[in-house]
Order: structure tokens, then C-alpha cells, then sequence
């Protein structure tokens, strides 16, 4: 799997790409970290948005505060993102 932003990833297999939300997880009173599959792509460009997309959502779930704050975040997150999406984009 490629850690693309976050909690999120992608992995690939033969069919398609699949976008990973990883999430720590307790199972017999152990902590393990554990990948669950959110979504299924054609391809690596179209799952890397997606990914980018699950996070800046999540970025403004968690947030409560003004809406200039939170276009400074998303600001940010593009800012942080926006070589990574040109390389994939090719």
C-alpha cells in the first residue's frame, strides 16, 4: 500500500485500485492496525483524489470553528497535496 495523506492509502492489485482507511484497532486487548478497504478505482489517479477527497472531509468533520479557518485548512491541505496529484497526473 502507498500512504497518499492521513490515515489514507492505496493499494493495487490486477482488477483495480483500492483506496485503505487504516485505523488502530483493539482485538484481545492488544492494539494491532488494521486497513479497511473504502473504495474501488479503475485507476491510480481517480483513487488517489478519492483519498485526497475522504481526508479534506475528514479535515472539516473534526473541525468547529469559522469559515475562514477552515479555508485556511483546506488551503493547506492543497497546497501540501498539489505536487503529488502533478506527478500522478503525469
Amino acid at each position: 500500500m502507498i500512504h497518499i495523506v492521513g490515515e489514507y492509502y492505496v493499494g493495487a492489485d490486477e482488477a483495480c485500485y483500492t483506496v485503505y482507511q487504516k485505523k488502530k484497532a483493539v482485538r484481545e486487548g492488544s492494539e494491532t492496525e488494521v486497513a479497511k478497504p473504502i473504495h474501488y478505482w479503475n485507476s491510480f489517479e481517480k483513487a488517489v483524489m478519492d483519498a485526497v477527497e475522504l481526508y479534506k472531509r475528514r479535515k472539516l468533520a473534526d473541525m468547529d470553528g469559522e469559515l475562514r479557518e477552515a479555508i485556511r485548512a483546506l488551503e493547506t491541505v492543497n497546497n501540501e497535496l498539489r505536487d503529488i496529484l502533478r506527478v500522478v497526473r503525469g
